[in-house]
């Protein structure tokens, strides 16, 4: 054979053996393509469809939570309502506008005229009437009063008190001091006030005192007094008021007891005196005859050295009235 058709044969079986790897090669890498997508599609975490319902999910979270805050914008007005004391399904008046006025139902607006009235403590259109009853006076009148309606027991119509064992004053005037500065006061709270006396030189019983304030239907009926001792060590406040068992006034003693608590709680705070407490007692003409709540209050013993100067004082009957002023509507408050 020549050198030329052997040369030929050669580079024919040459190509031919090329064309043969090359076929493999792909067929190889085809069968390798076709065996990783298998793989994958079979370890896939992710597929489509977990793919579509995540974000299916996600929006509903974010729509369940818009719609949540929604609705406390729109609760948070009507829990305010519902608050408000004045705004309720029976269409009482609103004092005050809701947190979003505009949207205010106005069924719930009432006429202005049928508005709460305010407490008796912030205004003086309800007029709790005071007697004030100024212990004793210049002169004593001896002749007798029954003690109660329907007693045979007497007893002076009203005495001059006592005095002062240092100071020489008289009980009668320290009391009026004391009374005509309370008058004061309690005006000033805007109660109607009478007053049994204003001057030293009266001649008015027990009796006709208590009846001042019957006539008067007072709301509290204060009786101002010092007391005395032959022990000069003797001091301290106290009140006095009937017993429950009074044949007189036993229906009216829990006011009278809440009254005389009152005043006294109220007084002690102030002066910062020694409390005797409450004494309850049907043996005084000036409480048998109350038909209204009734109190005494011994302000201190005008036998004891200290308590004698201080209740001529400026200053400790001005601690006085405002500690009585304070019982007197603390007390009226409560009624």
């Amino acid at each position: 054979m020549s050198q030329t058709k052997k040369n030929g044969k050669v580079k024919l079986m040459v190509v031919k053996k090329k064309t043969v790897l090359i076929t493999l090669v792909c067929v190889l890498c085809f069968a390798g393509a076709i065996a990783a997508a298998a793989y994958h599609s079979r370890n896939d975490k992710t597929p489509k469809g977990t793919v579509e319902a995540t974000a299916s999910s996600t929006d509903a979270v974010l729509t369940q939570k818009v719609q949540e805050e929604n609705e406390q914008v729109s609760l948070t007005p009507t829990m305010e309502k519902a608050e408000m004391p004045d705004v309720n399904v029976t269409k009482k008046p609103v004092d005050k506008p809701t947190s979003n006025p505009t949207k205010k139902p106005e069924a719930t607006i009432a006429p202005a005229t049928n508005s709460p009235s305010p407490s008796p403590l912030k205004s003086s259109k309800r007029q709790f009437v005071v007697v004030i009853d100024p212990g004793h006076q210049s002169k004593q009148n001896s002749a007798q009063e029954a003690v109660a309606p329907g007693s045979k027991e007497t007893k002076k119509k009203v005495s001059s008190g006592t005095e002062g064992t240092y100071t020489g004053v008289a009980e009668y005037q320290v009391n009026l001091e004391v009374s005509l500065k309370l008058r004061d006061a309690l005006e000033a709270l805007g109660y109607t006030v009478i007053m049994t006396r204003e001057t030293n030189d009266v001649d008015i019983s027990n009796i006709e005192r208590a009846e001042i304030a019957n006539k008067a239907k007072a709301d509290a009926f204060i009786r101002i007094h010092c007391d005395g001792s032959e022990d000069h060590s003797v001091n301290g406040i106290f009140t006095i008021c009937p017993t429950k068992n009074n044949p007189n006034c036993a229906s009216i003693y829990k006011e009278c007891y809440s009254l005389s608590k009152y005043v006294l709680d109220n007084v002690i705070d102030s002066t910062e005196a020694n409390s005797r407490g409450i004494m309850q007692t049907d043996t005084m003409s000036g409480i048998n005859w109350c038909q209204v709540p009734v109190t005494i209050i011994e302000m201190g013993f005008m036998s004891n050295k200290k308590e004698d100067n201080a209740l001529v004082s400026e200053e400790y009957q001005k601690k006085l009235v405002d500690g009585m002023s304070k019982g007197i509507q603390k007390y009226l408050e409560s009624k």
